[in-house]
């Protein structure tokens, strides 16, 4: 009974790869457990860490030495590692290790980054406002130069009218 209840209630960490506005490739780590997850430690494979091209991601690279001391129930983390265009083709293996009060976990996330479906096809909300910008503008300088044609004909023939 009481193995059942720890095996239930219990921290459990996620990891899954995310794309932030097309620009910023990373992981969320999340604690989808009913209890609190202490002391975490990471541990990244080398070979990523290698292949990351960009200084930007230092901190990126400091997750590997690091650890946390809690992560709540439902809480997340995002950490970001590169930019679409410069994302590293090696493997991302990582390993998170945990503990609840009574116990200690281990979870292992591997993701083969050259197999990402690119996402080149969303739209972002900037560029369908910057679309619908062009087609207002568009529509006002064909209701000015109408406007135009309509006042210059009136300035030509004030009097055949009346």
């Amino acid at each position: 009974m009481q193995q059942q209840f720890r095996e239930t209630n219990r921290p459990y960490i996620t990891c899954e790869y995310i794309l932030k506005n097309r620009l910023f490739c990373g992981i969320k780590l999340c604690n989808h457990g009913n209890m609190v997850a202490k002391d975490l430690k990471f541990s990244i494979c080398q070979d990523f860490l290698d292949a990351l091209q960009s200084d930007h991601y230092v901190n990126f690279r400091k997750l590997n030495e690091s650890h946390y001391r809690l992560v709540g129930i439902g809480q997340e983390f995002d950490f970001f590692f590169s930019d679409v265009a410069h994302k590293p083709i090696v493997p991302f293996e990582l390993i998170v290790h945990y503990r609840s009060e009574t116990d200690f976990f281990s979870e292992t996330f591997c993701f083969d980054l050259s197999k990402q479906i690119p996402v080149n096809s969303v739209e972002m909300n900037e560029e369908k406002f910057l679309k619908i910008s062009k087609a207002q503008q568009k529509s006002l300088d064909e209701i000015a130069s109408s406007l135009q044609i309509i006042a210059l004909n009136c300035d030509k023939e004030p009097n055949e009218n009346r």
